[in-house]
């Protein structure tokens, strides 16, 4: 949670597996290494675990890279 920047706030409110969570994870992990790129993923592959929002079968998947690569 501190390392990728993902904010408590955002768990509290959109859990871990949300795109506000990956949005955050992938942005702190680009601003807290010397990476050009970074991808970030969170889910639940099932079949047990999910939500009534999510069923189990959810995944986010994002990548950024640095402006200039």
């Amino acid at each position: 949670m501190q390392m990728l920047g993902v904010k408590p706030e955002t768990l509290d409110k959109f859990g871990a597996v949300s795109a506000q969570t990956a949005t955050q994870m992938v942005n702190g992990a680009l601003a807290h290494s010397d990476a050009d790129c970074a991808i970030a993923v969170t889910g639940i592959a099932g079949p047990d675990g999910g939500t009534a929002e999510n069923g189990g079968h959810c995944i986010y998947c994002l990548g950024i890279q640095k402006s200039g690569c």
